[in-house]
């Protein structure tokens, strides 16, 4: 086995072997494989020179080969490895770049928008009729009887606009109309003249033969919520045959506190005036006081309710004759006509609550209401 060893300089070993080793990646080049193929000298040289490294090679088929096959993956890799131009990697990075700023500046717009509106809302203030029901729903629990209860989740808010139209909703009472308005009702399908209607306890008048009440003449914004009872009660006085419905007005030792609450709306008839003498335009306005005196001991309700509202009505009769007698032919028809009406209610409601101690308590009611149709 031949053996070749060179230091710092190759010429002065032995000068057909190769001048100088050349190495690519850690493979020895082909200029070094070719002279050493080329050698035929089988004495071993070697050349010694003090603080020198010297390597040795072994020139055999096996080290050959493998130093071949070295340097063909290591050329193939590099040539398959593609080398991207300068201009397209520059310019892929500049797009890169500026898609980047593109993102950072919307991001700080937006950043910038919700901090802007976030400046603009102080407050957000979301009401709902869920302190009314929740009101309801705890009365009913905790009554002896079996009743249904309506509640103003604040002063002059009923949810509905008469006091009719909030009984409708109650499970076993309906409304009759009159004119679209609800303005009587039936309790458990026994018509208005069976049952019985209180304010604060105290059994209401009628204007009619019988019992029935017409409720759209109290108005609602003053009324702070209604109990039907659909079975006997012993605290009750005169209790209906079918139920008996009690209005309450707000006592102002339970509420609490000092309240002034006003409402004012305005109506227009789509219809027009359908007569010379009548009018489309209407109104809507309330008024409450509640107050408390002599360290809460005395408090006061006052509340006024005006209401003026158009009714424009287009109708028609029918007429004819039934039974035509021989050779009489009469031409049968209808009469057209406009009908105005204008339903005025005026309406005060006070109250006088004097509780100096848990064992005494004394109120005093006022109810005053004037209903007109015209």
């Amino acid at each position: 086995m031949n053996t070749y060893a060179g230091g710092c300089s190759w010429e002065e070993c032995r000068p057909t072997i190769a001048r100088k080793l050349t190495q690519v990646d850690g493979v020895i080049s082909s200029s070094v494989q070719e002279r050493m193929l080329r050698g035929r000298e089988s004495k071993t040289f070697a050349h010694h020179w003090e603080g020198a490294m010297m390597k040795v090679y072994k020139r055999n088929k096996l080290f050959l080969a493998l130093a071949s096959a070295g340097f063909c993956m290591s050329f193939g890799a590099m040539a398959a490895e593609p080398v991207a131009p300068a201009d397209a990697q520059s310019g892929g990075t500049a797009q890169a770049d500026a898609a980047a700023d593109t993102a950072a500046d919307k991001a700080a717009d937006r950043a910038k928008k919700e901090k802007e509106t976030a400046a603009l809302l102080d407050m957000v203030e979301v009401r709902g009729f869920r302190a009314s029901v929740e009101t309801a729903i705890a009365a009913k629990r905790d009554h002896t009887s079996i009743v249904e209860v309506i509640s103003a989740e604040d002063i002059g808010k009923l949810p509905d606009v008469s006091i009719g139209e909030a009984l409708a909703r109650l499970p076993g009472v309906a409304s009759q109309r009159v004119d679209g308005r609800a303005q009587v009702i039936s309790i458990r399908g026994l018509g208005p003249d069976f049952s019985t209607t209180l304010l604060n306890g105290r059994e209401q008048v009628t204007t009619g033969d019988n019992r029935g009440i017409e409720f759209d003449q109290y108005p609602a914004e003053l009324l702070g919520g209604v109990v039907v009872y659909k079975t006997p009660d012993a605290t009750l006085v005169g209790q209906g045959l079918s139920g008996t419905v009690d209005l309450r007005t707000i006592r102002p030792l339970a509420h609490g506190r000092q309240s002034i609450a006003a409402n004012a709306r305005y109506e227009v008839n789509d219809d027009g005036a359908l007569n010379s003498d009548a009018s489309n335009k209407g109104h809507r306005v309330t008024a409450m006081f509640i107050d408390q005196f002599a360290d809460d001991t005395i408090g006061v309700t006052l509340g006024i309710a005006s209401q003026s509202t158009p009714l424009q009505q287009e109708r028609f009769n029918a007429w004819g004759f039934p039974d035509i007698g021989d050779g009489t032919h009469v031409i049968g028809g209808a009469k057209p006509f406009a009908a105005s009406n204008d339903l005025n209610r005026f309406g005060v409601i006070g109250t006088i609550e004097y509780q100096p101690s848990e064992n005494f308590h004394s109120t005093l009611d006022l109810s005053y209401t004037d209903f007109n149709e015209t």
